[in-house]
């Protein structure tokens, strides 16, 4: 049998996992490292370019219309300058100073009616459409279909023509100012503003004869300038939304398409600094998103807001914007516009071309028109523009041109679309620029493409770029061809289109045919730096399918852990996986949520496991064993790799899927032997959590499969030890020897069950019980490598904490194994319902391992009613915690005893008596209730059998008194006799504490110190008993032994004597205690003088050189008495005392103490105030004492003091000897004495002042302030003190 086990430092009942079960990981090791590889090819995508360099924008003069408005005057005589321009579909209108308003047709074809201007490149079309008297032409504006055209002039009057019929409609007059933004918002309705800043709304529409044409005031601000229509209604149905502002603010406008008189403010945005009068608006919905976003620019900054919501409160409507970006901005644009989705163009005040994202405000410059002067909308007005910069331009998105009016020229600025540029580039072999516009337009710096345009796109120049680097390499031109492969990937991986890589694994393998080797060679550089999170499924299978032929696992191990689980193929991954025996993918992957393979990698770690077992291959047999162990704990955890908890539903179906597997016969025993201590933490855990989630679980079929598996490894020897106790059993007991020995095996069954009862409070099968209390009898050493506390707080957790604080380590661990056994005996006792179950109880106390566990052995003797053998048991017992036991046993027997068998009751009683010496060493205070509650009679009896052994017997004693007392009993004065009579031979130094802490017959107590010669304790009782003169001797007498002592010490040249000095002063202080605590009484002032006398007599016996230091001592406290003596005794006497009796002294010793007396002005104050308190406790006692008189009844007779007429039956009588009618006495003090007590105050007062004047005149200046701050203070004091008493004894008089 082994004697040492693996350490099960564990304590289960805080939810420590530290049980030795073998740690292992899910990460398989790479057999090398591969350090990051650098990918940087001269072939590399990158976002450098710029719009320019794309070729989107690119601005021309289109000379025939240069021609037909700057140099041919035959079309219009006096046409002017240009003022504004309007461009929409197939029309360009111009407006000028002078009124006129041309059209020119730009679309295909020939039109009617309009005149052909020729150049020598090309030719225009142009029609007059007016010419009026209404000044100059400041704003052109066409409805959404261009068969509406509105100009606004400069006296404020509008002109609306219809286009078809080159007709005009309607003058409107609603405007006194000249009109400065004019914008239609839908196909009948615009809104127009003039420099005064009125805003209208007006609706042209056609009815079945004539137009129909109404407006409406909005509102009023300085001039708008800016006026923008919402394409879509922001889910208002029947309405138009647009916006208007100035250079201060912007407003969002609710319109009714069928009433222009219903319309309302949704919101408003403030410009918090706003410059000047200048603002431009910019609306785009975002690809179609239904985010629609507005931008605004004034002077200083832009600002991007984000449509959130319609909200209506009080039935008016409201739009919620939220603020997505605010830029600074630098240049002073006069122009904004949308070219793409969300890209804008800007145009500044110099000419510069910009584009900018509507999301990301990312800005770049397209190019710089040469020669521009733009042409503001407004004329002068005071020496500055009321608008600055709003000059004449306008986009056709139709044809996909800008045109702009500069001083003397017209431009245009053309822009193409995407798709036709990049199918340009791609026509031209332009593969690098057209990865680097795909990359920018991922990055949202250029555009914002849909994903099918972007993906088809991305296809094509990939599909064209494999064939050119498939040339080069068939060109062997090997690696350019690679490094131009390397950079494609590196570009679809950054526009995430990992998708397109089976695009260059097809194309590579049709046109190489090297079975994918060069692929292989490309994108090994992605695999060694992590970068791959998704392959396509053929692309994924080729890669690992040449990489396992290549034997490369450590590349496949990094593939796989990169790779993005949810998109993965999980057949080709988990065939990888098995292939390459690689079990951290494999785990990763089946415990993803979506997946829910959680029991694959237990179902293959197991198969494997069992295969290498097979080929004896053990250590990769138990390497494999123990990760689906590991694994197995991972699972009962209920949480993922990433730390989210399992999916109830999920768990609970792994849960009962995985105890089926393991509650097989062959797994579970697989199980036990790879590590047995592993495997029942499983089992355990099993057992736990299917009582805490109620999984369908059977603990009594599986405890037998258990209990099947583990018969073949118990020790059959217990077994035997157990059932051969004597002959008639061994002939009786047929005994089957199965099984075999394996400790390891068995410690890890028995803690496994131990826990069970213990914790999950489990019910365990007799037997199983049986074989684990045998398995801890016979093997107790296993219980030291179990952390006590994992069972200890299930048996006794108060307990536990007490003794933690208190006892030794190892003393605490074998007594809570004893316990923990006892615990067990208990269950057992409590399942044995049969007989054969009883005989089996019984069998245990025959057990001669079981007689060294007194716990268990004193149950099981109490369950034969064997009393008294236990106790031998106990107090054999090395451990004093489990000796200790002993009482708690002998309470609890004697208590059932007392009622249930008195003849058991008496021996047991005796034997406690026989053994109370064991019990005194062992506790004596837990001995002393033992004989009190249950001997109380015969402590007589034990204090004399304890006689014998004073010591013990003084413990005892103590004991008793202090547990009466605490208890508030009655101490017998025998018992306290005794304790003094012992405690004066033991222990003579503690007699005076219990003296003083103690009730005792005095007398008695005082005759055995006088016989035992205790001094202290005869000084200390002599003043109890009032005898001070006494007690003050034996203390100088006690003083005189350490003075002697101490002689003889300096004499010897000792250097041990502080120690000595120190007694003494401590005695010196005592003596002058006792003489002040006792001051009061007659005599007092003759024990001062006494010990004065004694100690002056010390002071000549210390004369000599060697005890010098002593006479110092002895000196000093001599000074210090006369200072004590000066204080609390007769001042007369005090100095009639040293005149004549102690004039011998050499004052100069002394002088300190006596200036110390003499300057002491509190000396005086006390002097005072101790005569007033003479004089009131006078009072006092007179007033006592004649009330004491009149309770008598009044017997005295004589003369009266006051009236010296005869009284004859009674009188009132004073401590003083006067005597008083009732009839004459005013008050409870005498008369006469009264009179005397003051006049003696008014004396004393007198003679201090006197005093103290002549201290005074003996000291010097500084001293002498300082004493007549403090005379003051004290003056005031006593002659308040002198006032209150005058006043008492005249209030007195009265009475």
């Amino acid at each position: 049998m082994e004697s040492h086990y693996p350490n099960l430092i564990d304590c289960v009942m805080r939810n420590t996992d530290k049980i030795p079960i073998p740690e292992t990981n899910f990460d398989d090791k790479l057999a090398c490292d591969f350090p990051s590889v650098s990918i940087i090819t001269p072939y590399q995508v990158n976002t450098d370019i710029q719009v320019q360099e794309a070729g989107l924008f690119k601005t021309f003069i289109p000379q025939a219309l240069q021609d037909a408005l700057f140099n041919n005057a035959a079309l219009i005589k006096k046409f002017g300058r240009i003022r504004c321009l309007n461009s929409k579909n197939d029309y360009l209108v111009v407006g000028s100073n002078l009124g006129v308003v041309l059209n020119f047709y730009i679309g295909e074809g020939t039109p009617k009616n309009y005149q052909e201007i020729k150049n020598q490149n090309n030719s225009i079309w142009a029609l007059e459409i007016c010419q009026s008297e209404n000044g100059s032409v400041n704003q052109l504006c066409f409805n959404e279909s261009t068969n509406i055209l509105a100009c606004g002039f400069d006296n404020g009057i509008i002109w609306v023509f219809d286009m078809l019929k080159n007709k005009r409609i309607e003058q409107i007059k609603i405007h006194q100012s000249r009109i400065v933004q004019l914008e239609f918002i839908s196909e009948n309705m615009f809104v127009s503003c003039d420099e005064g800043g009125n805003c209208f709304l007006t609706r042209v529409q056609k009815g079945r004869l004539l137009w129909d044409v109404d407006s409406q005031f909005l509102l009023k601000q300085s001039a708008m300038i800016c006026a923008k229509g919402f394409k879509q209604k922001l889910g208002l149905l029947d309405s138009h939304i647009f916006a208007v502002g100035n250079g201060s603010r912007v407003w969002i406008i609710r319109a009714n398409e069928q009433n222009v008189n219903s319309t309302s403010v949704l919101c408003d945005f403030v410009n918090e600094e706003a410059t000047a009068n200048q603002c431009l608006i910019q609306i785009s919905d975002q690809n179609g998103k239904d985010q629609i976003i507005i931008s605004i620019i004034w002077p200083t900054k832009s600002r991007s807001y984000l449509f959130k919501k319609i909200d209506m409160a009080n039935g008016k409507y409201s739009a919620q914007f939220d603020l997505l970006k605010e830029v600074i901005q630098e240049n002073n644009l006069i122009y904004v516009n949308s070219v793409y989705n969300n890209l804008i163009l800007l145009l500044d005040e110099k000419g510069g071309v910009f584009t900018a994202n509507i999301i990301n405000e990312n800005q770049q410059k397209v190019m710089d028109i040469k020669d521009f002067s733009p042409l503001p909308m407004m004329y002068w007005k005071d020496n500055k523009y009321e608008a600055q910069f709003r000059c004449a331009i306008s986009n056709n998105e139709k044809v996909q041109e800008i045109y702009y009016i500069a001083e003397n020229q017209v431009g245009v600025i053309k822009y193409y679309s995407f798709d036709d540029i990049f199918r340009h580039y791609m026509e031209e072999n332009k593969y690098q620029l057209c990865f680097q516009i795909l990359l920018c337009v991922y990055k949202k710096q250029l555009i914002d493409v849909d994903f099918s345009t972007m993906g088809n796109l991305v296809e094509q120049s990939v599909t064209l770029y494999v064939q050119v680097i498939a040339k080069k390499y068939l060109a062997n031109q090997i690696e350019d061809a690679r490094l131009r492969a390397i950079s494609l990937i590196e570009f679809l991986l950054v526009i995430q289109a990992n998708s397109q890589l089976k695009i260059i694994v097809e194309a590579l393998g049709r046109f190489l045919n090297d079975q994918g080797q060069f692929f292989i060679s490309v994108i090994e550089p992605f695999i060694i730096n992590k970068k791959l999170t998704y392959l396509p499924d053929e692309t994924l299978s080729q890669t690992l399918t040449i990489l396992t032929q290549r034997k490369e696992r450590d590349k496949i191990l990094l593939l796989l852990n990169q790779l993005d689980y949810q998109q993965v193929n999980q057949g080709y991954f988990l065939q990888a996986c098995l292939e390459n025996q690689l079990f951290e993918p494999m785990i990763k992957l089946c415990t993803d949520p979506q997946k829910n393979e959680f029991l694959t990698p237990l179902f293959q770690l197991w198969n494997f496991s069992v295969q290498k077992l097979y080929q004896e291959d053990f250590d990769s047999e138990i390497s494999f064993g123990l990760k689906a162990i590991a694994y197995i704990k991972f699972i009962l955890k209920g949480k993922l790799l990433n730390g989210d908890p399992m999916p109830q539903t999920t768990y609970m179906t792994v849960i009962e899927m995985m105890i089926v597997w393991i509650f097989d016969h062959q797994n579970l025993k697989r199980l036990i032997n790879i590590n047995p201590y592993a495997g029942f933490e499983i089992l355990y855990q099993i057992f736990q959590l299917t009582t805490v989630h109620l999984i369908e679980f059977s603990h009594k079929e599986n405890m037998q499969v258990i209990d099947e598996v583990v018969k073949e490894y118990l020790n059959p020897s217990y077994k035997l030890t157990f059932n051969q106790y004597d002959q008639y059993i061994k002939t009786q007991t047929q005994i089957k020897l199965t099984g075999k020995e394996d400790s390891v095996i068995e410690a890890a069954y028995s803690y496994f069950l131990l826990r069970l009862i213990l914790i999950l409070k489990l019910k365990t099968e007799f037997d199983e019980m049986m074989q684990v209390l045998l398995f801890f009898a016979f093997n107790r050493s296993f219980l030291f490598y179990i952390d006590y506390r994992a069972y200890a707080e299930v048996v006794d957790k108060h307990e536990l904490f007490i003794l933690e604080h208190h006892q030794n380590h190892s003393d605490i661990i074998e007594y809570f194994q004893q316990k923990l056994m006892l615990k067990l005996c208990m269950i057992l006792d409590d399942q044995a319902d049969t007989t054969e179950r009883k005989d089996s109880i019984w069998k245990l106390n025959k057990l001669d391992v079981l007689s060294r566990i007194p716990l268990v052995q004193s149950y099981l003797l109490t369950k034969d009613k064997e009393y008294v053998k236990p106790i031998d048991a106990f107090l054999k017992s090395q451990n004093p915690l489990i000796q200790k036991t002993v009482f708690r046993y002998l309470i609890t027997s004697l208590n059932i005893l007392k009622i249930q068998d008195q003849n058991q009751f008496l021996r047991l009683n005796q034997e406690v008596f026989n053994k109370l010496h064991d019990f005194i060493n062992m506790d004596i205070k837990k001995t002393r209730d033992l004989i009190f509650i249950y001997q109380r009679y015969n402590e007589s009896a034990v204090l004399e059998k304890l006689s014998s052994t004073p010591e013990i017997q003084l413990n005892y004693v103590e004991t008793s008194i202090q547990t009466d007392l605490a208890q508030g009993i009655k101490v017998e004065n025998e018992v306290i006799k005794l304790l003094f009579k012992l405690l004066c031979k033991l222990k003579p130094n503690q007699v005076l504490k219990y003296l003083k802490t103690t009730e005792y017959p005095i007398d008695d107590v005082l005759l055995i110190c006088k016989q035992n010669n205790n001094l202290e304790s005869i000084s200390y009782l002599y003043e109890r008993t009032g005898q001070i003169l006494e007690s003050i001797q034996i203390q100088l007498k006690l003083l005189k032994i350490y003075v002697d002592q101490s002689i003889v010490k300096l004499n010897n040249f000792e250097l041990d004597i502080q120690e000595d000095f120190d007694t003494i002063n401590a005695k010196v202080d005592e003596i002058i205690y006792i003489c002040k605590k006792n001051n009061q009484f007659d005599g007092s002032e003759d024990n001062w003088y006494l010990v004065l006398e004694s100690l002056l007599k010390m002071i000549e016996q210390s004369d000599q050189d060697q005890t010098q230091a002593l006479k110092d001592i002895m000196v000093k406290r001599v000074g210090q008495l006369f200072e004590e003596i000066a204080q609390f005794s007769s001042l007369e006497l005090f100095a009639n005392s040293i005149r004549d009796q102690y004039s011998y002294l050499n004052i100069k010793q002394y002088q300190y103490n006596f200036n110390r007396i003499l300057n002491n002005l509190y000396y005086q104050i006390n002097f005072l105030q101790n005569i007033k308190i003479i004089v009131n406790g006078c009072y006092y006692n007179e007033y006592t004492y004649l009330n004491y008189e009149r309770s008598k009844g009044y017997q005295n007779e004589g003369y009266c003091d006051m009236c010296n007429q005869v009284i004859k039956y009674a009188g009132a009588l004073f401590f003083c000897g006067h005597i008083f009618h009732e009839s004459c006495l005013k008050s409870n003090y005498c008369q006469v004495c009264i009179k005397s007590e003051i006049s003696f105050l008014e004396q004393v007062v007198h003679r201090q002042k006197q005093k103290m004047n002549k201290l005074i005149g003996q000291t010097n200046n500084a001293q002498q302030d300082e004493i007549h701050e403090k005379l003051k203070k004290i003056e005031k004091k006593n002659e308040e003190d002198y006032q209150q008493a005058r006043k008492n004894s005249i209030l007195n008089e009265k009475e």
